[in-house]
């Protein structure tokens, strides 16, 4: 049994991955009980897993806690139910019979708090799953791994009440990572005794020493083979990074550092939801498209992988270039859907594959000299939404698709889902209607509640909802033009938000969305232009923010540092001991250079204006001079008479 490692069963790829068995490569999964509850214990404490509250809690934080203490509560017992998407991974649901599962909260990171909240199944929430991981050095016990990163649950077990978080952990590390999957008192007494032993230790009231996992009459197993991919491809140039699953696979790239003649060669096992990113650097000078381009063809060991038989030919490949080369992480990690374009077919005269000679030369469609490109790009979208009180049409890339939402005649309250295939650069419009006879009661009760989720890692749709981005145009008669029908036009505002009326059913904490003057009638959008911009810079506001904590100063980043002379020098260390010296004495009088510097930065409205203040200046002392002469003259007359 491979302890969640892939070394020599299935490569020499040190990723973490699932658990597999290393002769056969069966994906191997404990023998579990369907809807059996389990308490679960840390080591090295008496301190089990809890969920305070009743009742509907979302958001509530997951806590080390005296169970005993607690009456044995349900808060404190947890299901496990296999993921059906996944083999190998587990969704861990809280025993009181209410929907909802234990995740980490906004995506699994070191240090973030592990909380309740929803995980339907179909959308296959990658922070909602866990595999279960045996303990290498204590029996019984089990490392508990997020399923989208090599982190686990862990806890301090000095103190109680202490919240559990995901971190790293090691494997010689006994207390706060590793758990035990107990019995709850008093459970094992309604169930047929195996042995008089066991039922003795049940009748008193203690915990079972029978540990996870449990001998079962059907135990749930998957045998399931892992997809091995093979990928062959050459570059008019050089290969730079390759990634996978967010993984840097550039190691395992065969011959990555020689020239465009030797075929590079990559195997990886297919993951769900995951994409492959190949970035090539041409050595030459680019024009274009013209001289340069990548080429791939890839295997598969089975035929319903979409990796079999798939070459650069394919319409999921998409592309993004820089001048420089400094691509971001989520670029490298085939994120920031709204960076990525369809490639442009590039015509190199000497590149030919050896393996596929025939498929399309691949580049951005900027002509960099540095280019990335993904597959897959655009893969299955599935929102869940409500919209109080009546749905009347869904269009998506300009097509009709309203036939396609389940239960689209069904009352408001019933929550409805739709399906369609991702393209590039589509708008999804959802027409609405609203029952409410004042404009006041539309804006107040009706709206829009939507969260939707995608097949592909770095899609635009994954982790849209209602809260951001969507943008509405709203009509008394619902007399809809075929351009706004299809996203286009103009007069789209930002909607208003509803505060009552019903809810959508799992997520009730989503902003309800209507048109803002109150229309019977609201059409919504998604994406907007406009929210994308935004998103592209903060993005690069990130990624300089990220690259000045890595490099000296902000012009090593562009390569274009300049020369400082010796007197700019003894300006910026005058500069900055003038700056001290305010601080510990206070502001003090601006020196004469300041002074003159002070003029020369005056613009023109202001030398204009003390040009008149002088000129008026100069009047009133001409007139006073005048006056002066004046009453001088005519003195001298009287003495002269």
């Amino acid at each position: 049994m491979n302890g969640g490692l892939c070394n020599e069963g299935e490569g020499k790829q040190r990723q973490v991955c699932k658990l597999v068995e290393c002769g056969t490569g069966k994906v191997w999964n404990p023998a579990v009980h369907a809807e059996h509850r389990y308490v679960i214990k840390v080591a090295g404490a008496a301190l089990y897993m809890h969920a305070p509250g009743r009742g509907y809690r979302l958001g509530t934080k997951n806590i080390l806690d005296d169970c005993s203490a607690t009456g044995n509560s349900p808060s404190c017992q947890w299901v496990l139910e296999p993921s059906l998407n996944e083999p190998g991974h587990f969704y861990i649901k809280v025993g009181d019979g209410v929907p909802l599962y234990l995740l980490s909260k906004g995506g699994t990171g070191d240090g973030k708090n592990s909380e309740l909240g929803n995980c339907p199944q179909q959308m296959n929430l990658r922070n909602c799953q866990w595999i279960l991981e045996p303990s290498l050095t204590t029996p019984g016990y089990y490392y508990i791994q997020s399923s989208d990163a090599n982190l686990y649950l862990r806890a301090d077990t000095l103190r109680v009440s202490t919240p559990i978080v995901t971190g790293a952990c090691k494997h010689e590390f006994n207390t706060g990572c590793q758990w035990r999957f107990e019995d709850p008192p008093g459970q094992l007494a309604t169930q047929a005794a195996p042995e008089t032993n066991n039922t003795n230790a049940s009748a008193s009231g203690q915990v079972s020493t029978q540990h996870f996992p449990k001998p079962m009459e059907s135990p749930l197993n998957w045998h399931v083979p892992l997809v091995e991919v093979t990928c062959k491809f050459t570059a008019d140039g050089m290969i730079g990074r390759v990634n996978y699953d967010d993984k840097d696979l550039t190691a395992l790239v065969t011959a990555v550092t020689r020239g465009w003649s030797t075929t590079k060669s990559l195997k990886f096992f297919e993951k769900p939801g995951a994409v492959l990113t190949i970035e090539g650097v041409s050595k030459h000078r680019v024009q274009g498209c013209l001289n340069t381009g990548i080429q791939v063809a890839c295997t598969a060991n089975s035929t319903k992988s979409v990796w079999h038989k798939m070459t650069s030919n394919s319409t999921q490949w998409s592309a993004t270039g820089r001048a420089h080369g400094k691509f971001t992480a989520s670029e490298l990690h085939g994120r920031g859907s709204w960076a990525w374009d369809r490639p442009c077919e590039a015509r190199s005269t000497h590149l030919h594959l050896v393996e596929a000679p025939a498929v399309k030369k691949l580049w951005a469609v900027q002509g960099t000299k540095y280019a990335l490109i993904k597959f897959p790009t655009w893969g299955q979208v599935v929102c869940k939404f409500m919209l109080d009180d009546h749905l009347e049409s869904v269009f998506y890339n300009g097509q009709d698709i309203t036939a396609k939402v389940t239960a689209f005649t069904s009352e408001a309250k019933r929550t409805k889902v739709i399906r369609f295939q991702e393209e590039p650069h589509a708008t999804l419009t959802i027409e609405g209607r609203s029952g409410e006879k004042s404009r006041i009661g539309r804006c107040a009760k009706s709206g829009l509640q939507i969260v939707c989720a995608a097949s592909v890692t770095g899609s635009l749709w994954n982790g849209v909802d209602s809260n951001k981005g969507w943008k509405v145009k709203g009509s008394l008669k619902g007399n809809f033009d075929a351009e706004s029908v299809k996203g286009h036009g103009k007069s789209w505002f930002w909607p208003c938000k509803s505060r009552r009326g019903k809810k959508l059913q799992g997520a009730p904490n989503l902003k309800k969305i209507w048109a803002p003057l109150g229309d019977k009638y609201a059409l919504f959008k998604y994406p907007d232009q406009v929210h994308l911009q935004k998103m592209r810079r903060n993005s690069f506001k990130r990624f300089l923010k990220q690259a000045k904590k890595h490099t000296k100063g902000m012009r090593n980043l562009w390569g274009c540092r300049r020369r400082r002379t010796r007197r700019r020098r003894i300006w910026t260390r005058r500069r900055r001991s003038r700056r001290r010296r305010r601080l510990f004495f206070g502001r003090r009088r601006r020196s004469r250079r300041r002074r003159v510097w002070g003029r020369r930065r005056r613009t023109r409205r202001r030398r204009i204006w003390a040009r008149r203040r002088r000129t008026r200046r100069r009047r009133i002392w001409d007139r006073r001079r005048r006056s002066r002469r004046r009453r001088r003259g005519g003195n001298r007359r009287r003495r002269l008479r």
